[in-house]
């Protein structure tokens, strides 16, 4: 179409209609992604602020623990049950070491193969032991009790010896610890 012409000589241009359409940019998955990222900054923001409003307000301390009474400690001479017994119910600090005798009861008749193999164990310093160990455990923090769990402990020793009169030495070892709630 020819431009018009308004009688004065002049041709005037016609000029596209204003403002174009835009075309998209093409960055609407990197917007998304900033928007994302924007999101995940600011609650980990407000999880810090939180945390930190919380240590403040109810100083934690460093947890103790509580041993309850329903325990139970098995000795076993390969799979061999030899004696039992409980652990005292106590409550045990932070970077507390605690010792404890735990008198352990057993009846259990050696057979005569069973006598044999420990006597060879004990003549070659290599007496495989077992140990249970099922106790039930709170955490405590400050003034609160969490709740309890079961705390399992295998423990396998080798001794060299189990003759009486003589303080038994650890040949080797090795834990197993399991919790139940």
């Amino acid at each position: 179409m020819p431009s018009p012409n308004y009688g004065n000589g002049v041709q005037h241009q016609r000029l596209p209609p204003y403002g174009k359409p835009k075309k998209s940019s093409g960055n609407a998955c990197l917007k998304c992604i900033c928007c994302c990222y924007g999101f995940l900054i600011l609650m980990l923001i407000i999880i810090a602020g939180l945390t930190f409003y919380l240590y403040l307000e109810y100083k934690p301390e460093i947890p103790s623990y509580r041993y309850g009474d329903n325990s139970d400690v098995e000795a076993y001479f390969k799979t061999t049950f030899l004696c039992s017994g409980k652990l005292p119910s106590f409550k045990q600090g932070h970077k507390n070491i605690t010792i404890m005798n735990i008198e352990m009861k057993g009846e259990n008749g050696f057979g005569t193969a069973l006598q044999d193999a420990l006597e060879e164990s004990q003549k070659n310093g290599q007496v495989p032991l077992l140990v249970t160990v099922k106790a039930p455990v709170n955490i405590i923090l400050g003034s609160l009790q969490l709740r309890e769990f079961t705390v399992h402990v295998k423990c396998y020793l080798v001794l060299d010896s189990l003759l009486s009169g003589n303080k038994p030495k650890i040949v080797s070892s090795r834990y197993d610890i399991d919790a139940s709630f």
